[in-house]
């Protein structure tokens, strides 16, 4: 394919030979490998090791657009512009950065003013990815700069850099009129594992912002002491979110994500003691109580999802749950009908629980009920009792939704530890 003069760019003292449709897919390929490593935290398919590959993609993708100088600035820009994703903005924002220019970091705040939802977060990775000292001024100049965005980003970075903030600027901060810098607080909790502001957290699950609400009932998930406060705290949120209104597009996506994750970690509460919790099951969405089951580990779940085996819209996510709480083999033949890419066509991913199912084999009912009815009860983790070495086995070695269940149950541990980042390769 011939190359056009337009395409074709001369060498310079500062930019070697650049083709712009090169330039254009790294900026591209750099934001979308960056969410595969941001988004990967639940994955039923990935483990550490292609976190690692795709860190190295990101990595070699964002070298290729530093080379490339001001035309990969000009391409990232554009992409962030038209966009306007968190992707996109780690990208804009590294090479804003890295490159120490004060003009593109100013360009990149026009935007993220425009569209902070969707874009401080992005940015406040690019800040968590460089060392902090090299960062230090710029972040105490964004948390007394008094702009709540500003603010959200600081307090974002000093959770992930694990860096102590003023007592009296936490308490600040957490009255403060801005639902985002509250949750920023909530997350810099979690993050930081103070559990010596616990009491905070408890003040916060009462905030009437449903994204307050949703982080500190998470923080208080990861740090509290399991009781019957920490459990109720939950499962009230999770009620809240299921009474809320629907919404489209990516809001949408977000709540029903953080549902999720709330169902999830109430499912990992359970694996912490006895207690009759039916009617609270009863309350959720089929793929809902699916998820539930399989985080809790707990066997008595299991003829509910074996009866689900015949259900084609959570077949496939109850295989898993199964094979979560007995350590079956999901990826061998045996138990399957259809291999995942056999069947892909007959099973469009047009719902929540077609998106999580995604990459699952179709279960074979008869066979699996056939060889892994077990009466034993209980909760387990894959077919192992949940203990300090087994989960450090499957940290280690695990798929990221294996990884982050082990990551919750170690932290619960030890009373000193706290929230593990399984999408960062710093960990």
């Amino acid at each position: 394919m011939s190359i056009s003069e337009s395409q074709l760019l001369s060498p310079s003292a500062d930019l070697p030979l650049a083709i712009l449709p090169i330039i254009r897919q790294h900026a591209s390929d750099a934001a979308f490998y960056w969410g595969q490593i941001t988004n990967s935290e639940f994955s039923v398919l990935q483990n550490q090791q292609n976190i690692l590959d795709f860190q190295y993609y990101l990595d070699a993708n964002l070298d290729g657009l530093s080379a490339a100088g001001e035309y990969g600035w000009q391409e990232a820009l554009k992409s962030l512009k038209r966009w306007r994703t968190q992707g996109e903005a780690f990208v804009c924002g590294y090479l804003a950065h890295n490159s120490e220019n004060s003009d593109y970091i100013d360009a990149c705040w026009k935007i993220f003013k425009q569209s902070p939802q969707t874009t401080l977060n992005g940015y406040a990775a690019v800040l968590s990815y460089l060392p902090y000292d090299a960062i230090s001024p710029y972040i105490t100049y964004l948390l007394s700069s008094g702009d709540a965005d500003r603010i959200y980003v600081a307090i974002t970075v000093c959770a992930n850099h694990k860096h102590s903030l003023d007592i009296k600027f936490i308490n600040a901060c957490a009255n403060h009129e801005n639902a985002e810098v509250r949750s920023a607080i909530c997350q810099y909790v979690l993050l930081s594992g103070r559990r010596d502001f616990l009491p905070l957290i408890q003040f916060l699950v009462d905030d009437v912002d449903l994204l307050v609400k949703y982080t500190s009932t998470y923080a208080l998930s990861w740090l509290a002491p399991y009781d019957n406060y920490t459990f109720e705290a939950v499962w009230q949120t999770i009620q809240v979110y299921l009474s809320a209104p629907l919404q489209k597009g990516l809001p949408g996506l977000n709540h029903a994500k953080r549902l999720e994750t709330l169902v999830r970690v109430a499912g990992q509460l359970t694996s912490c003691h006895d207690r009759n919790i039916s009617h609270y099951i009863n309350l959720l969405p089929l793929y809902l109580q699916v998820l539930f089951f399989a985080h809790s580990g707990k066997s008595e779940y299991l003829p509910h999802l074996y009866a689900y085996l015949s259900d084609e819209t959570v077949s496939r996510l109850a295989f898993w749950a199964i094979h979560m709480i007995t350590g079956l083999n999901i990826n061998d033949s045996h138990y399957l009908t259809f291999a995942a890419n056999e069947k892909s066509d007959l099973a469009p991913i047009n719902t929540r629980c077609s998106q999580i199912s995604a990459g699952i084999g179709w279960p074979d009912k008869e066979v699996i009920e056939t060889e892994y009815v077990t009466t034993s009860m209980g909760s387990s983790f894959l077919g192992e009792e949940i203990s300090d070495s087994v989960c450090k086995k499957y940290l280690a070695k695990g798929k990221q939704v294996e990884r982050y269940i082990a990551a919750w149950h170690l932290c619960r541990m030890d009373s000193r530890g706290g929230w593990i980042n399984i999408c960062s390769v710093k960990e």
